[in-house]
């Protein structure tokens, strides 16, 4: 009780000093609070969109000061530079692959998508949990993966990966060519859209999109957690080199990775690529779909608004029908 009390205290006392004597970073509505902490700065508090330090230019030569300014780099939009001849001619057709651990939350998330408007066909379920409660599974469309990678915890500091997941779908894709479009979700993410299929394929056509991911930023020289723990891997900078059509081989991004939208040439790509070193999936995959030369583009923001809430409640429900959110997450089964 003492150390919880305590935190809390602290925690008044450093938006305190934000206040006071932090710095104003146009994209944060708070103050950020830099404290000089021996030979290098700490910065408290966690901000969104991440931040990169730089000096700012000049308009004069000045010798006895420089300035230092924070800010999030624009929001990724890269060009698509993979070869016209590579390109596949692709249906129209769309399938969902959910990701689920439990046998009640595969059942309950094949549920929902019906409901949202893809046929029991369309829905493919990958199934990370123990192979009894697969065997149990009453569905046409399923995969068992046995990957390690998949069910570790924590899941960013043992550097959790789907790669395994695509790996499993990737035959199932390659047997149908009438499916262009791949929606992936969590077991625990709630649609609320009837329509969502079209949707999605009239927002990845008309982004120019390969790839949509929520919450995509570029996070490479900044603050972002999850990055600067990969920076102590010597070998994580490097990891794009050889596969990267890009002339920036070091750019790096992060998505949330509860949800996301692929071609199919996307995903068939990232299931078959092999990355030298372990990372994390919100990083792995959108870092890797961009080096291929893939155009990953973010949801718009209205996608993403429920995206992070806590417990669910019929109220936040019809909240988030009233916002036009097309779905919510997470919710526990």
């Amino acid at each position: 009780m003492f150390r919880v009390i305590f935190l809390e205290l602290l925690k008044l006392v450093l938006r305190l000093l934000a206040i006071a004597v932090g710095i104003r970073v146009p994209s944060h509505k708070q103050p950020i609070l830099a404290l000089p902490w021996g030979n290098h700065w700490k910065l408290f508090g966690h901000h969104y969109p991440y931040l990169r330090v730089y000096f700012m230019p000049a308009s004069r030569v000045r010798y006895g000061w420089q300035e230092i300014t924070l800010e999030p780099w624009p929001v990724p939009d890269f060009p698509n530079v993979r070869p016209i001849s590579e390109a596949e001619q692709k249906g129209q057709a769309v399938i969902c692959v959910i990701l689920a651990h439990t046998l009640r939350g595969a059942q309950a998330a094949i549920s929902y998508w019906q409901k949202s408007g893809f046929t029991v066909e369309e829905i493919v379920v990958v199934y990370g949990g123990r192979e009894t409660d697969f065997t149990e599974l009453q569905h046409g469309q399923k995969f068992h993966v046995n990957d390690v990678r998949l069910r570790v915890n924590p899941a960013p500091s043992k550097k959790q990966s789907y790669q395994g997941v695509f790996r499993a779908v990737a035959p199932f894709l390659l047997a149908r060519k009438e499916v262009g479009y791949v929606l992936f979700v969590e077991y625990d993410l709630i649609p609320i859209w009837g329509n969502i299929k079209e949707r999605l394929v009239e927002l990845i056509s008309g982004r120019g999109a390969d790839g949509l991911f929520a919450y995509l930023c570029r996070v490479d020289q900044t603050n972002a957690p999850h990055y600067l723990y990969h920076l102590s891997d010597p070998n994580f900078e490097r990891a794009w080199e050889k596969i990267s059509r890009r002339e920036e081989k070091r750019v790096v991004l992060q998505a949330f990775g509860a949800c996301s939208f692929l071609t199919r040439e996307a995903w068939l790509a990232y299931a078959e690529v092999q990355i030298p070193t372990q990372i994390y999936l919100e990083i792995e995959i959108p870092t890797t779909l961009h080096h291929l030369g893939f155009r990953v583009r973010p949801f718009p923001h209205v996608w993403c608004q429920y995206l992070t809430v806590g417990e669910i409640t019929k109220w936040k429900l019809q909240q988030a029908k009233r916002d036009k959110a097309p779905w919510v997450h997470p919710i526990k089964v």
